[in-house]
């Protein structure tokens, strides 16, 4: 991946904007985006070039659907490179999944959880990473 700045033309320093995101993601229509003090929005250049949109804050995304039968969409964005794991626990805090360890690149991501195989019942998504960022999400299997 190639990383760039992208400057808005007579962009008001700490101001929002939106953009057809488009440009950026396939989820949804538009970003409303806060410029900092210098209106430059840091992005990264995927395939052929289409800029991505890198995020500035760790987050994890609930589980969707939630509740699910077997299998579930887990988000979560990194606002660098780093060292993961986001697995399941149930509510003794047995872990039951690693949905996925290793290291990512900063970026938004999407992860499914195929948890066929486990039982009904409450479970907890926690997200940790090299850094120090930990969060965690219910999800909520049925039959």
């Amino acid at each position: 991946m190639e990383y760039g700045k992208w400057k808005m033309e007579n962009a008001i320093p700490n101001s929002k904007f939106q953009i057809p995101n488009s440009l950026f993601t396939p989820h949804s229509t538009l970003i409303t985006y806060e410029t900092d003090s210098f209106a430059e929005i840091e992005l990264v250049l995927g395939q052929a070039g289409t800029p991505v949109l890198l995020p500035d804050k760790f987050a994890l995304s609930e589980p969707y659907p939630n509740p699910f039968n077997s299998r579930t969409c887990i988000s979560y964005a990194l606002p660098e490179g780093t060292q993961m794991r986001l697995a399941a626990f149930d509510l003794t805090g047995r872990r039951t999944a690693v949905i996925f360890e290793g290291v990512k690149a900063a970026g938004y991501y999407e992860a499914i959880w195929e948890a066929e195989i486990m039982p009904v019942g409450i479970y907890l998504v926690r997200l940790t990473t090299a850094t120090g960022y930990e969060a965690v999400q219910k999800a909520v299997i049925i039959k």
